[in-house]
């Protein structure tokens, strides 16, 4: 039986020999060059996945490999609920481009959401990474923290963020769509907030806008 630092082994080897330069060069792209990569796609990535037993001792063994297939191997293979917090924080650490960040949200963030309360996993993430984990947590589980908790993550985010992104729009999507009975109250927060920071009033124009296309939507 191989140790995790064997199968870990293994699996670079695997990404060794199957290195795709063309797909490679084409991820650099529009990734950068923050970590070097074989070119492997994430489809392929989870065929290999599944070959193995999850298991945190080689995720963590993977996570601190300076290759994007070998952090993105380490996102999949990871158990979350039986992840340390010292385990965590080195997979948290590791995220260092945005596929590996969302990754990290889809394999990690949404499956502990589903079984951890919210307060707890707060305190590990960054707002941003957070609203990326409660979206697919949502997509997956159709769950959410309770309103009031959504409502103080939005807030977090205008003191951390002068700029929407998509992570956002999807986060306010998902509480309006969860929460039908609360929309008028989403609302008037938004309005809320616009007072709370004068700063991003067109930020939050935006948000409105969205919450108006919701609207003819649902």
């Amino acid at each position: 039986m191989n140790t995790h630092k064997e199968t870990a082994q293994q699996i670079l080897r695997y990404l060794f020999t199957n290195a795709n330069g063309d797909s490679a060069d084409a991820i650099k792209k529009y990734q950068g060059n923050e970590l070097p990569g074989f070119g492997i796609m994430y489809p392929q990535l989870k065929e290999l996945a599944a070959k193995y037993e999850p298991n945190n001792d080689v995720a963590i063994e993977l996570i601190t490999k300076n290759t994007r297939e070998a952090r993105m191997m380490a996102m999949i293979l990871a158990i979350p609920e039986n992840l340390s917090e010292t385990q965590l924080i080195q997979l948290i650490e590791g995220a260092v481009t945005e596929e590996l960040k969302n990754l990290l949200a889809r394999h990690i963030i949404a499956q502990l959401l589903h079984s951890n309360n919210y307060e707890y996993l707060n305190t590990l993430f960054t707002t941003e990474i957070f609203i990326k984990g409660i979206v697919q947590s949502f997509r997956i589980h159709k769950t959410l923290p309770d309103f009031n908790h959504c409502i103080l993550i939005l807030r977090n985010y205008l003191k951390e963020h002068t700029e929407n992104s998509i992570d956002i729009l999807n986060f306010l999507e998902a509480i309006y769509r969860k929460y039908n009975k609360e929309r008028v109250e989403l609302k008037a927060a938004i309005e809320n907030f616009i007072n709370e920071f004068p700063q991003q009033k067109s930020q939050l124009g935006l948000w409105l806008s969205n919450i108006k296309e919701l609207e003819d939507l649902y």
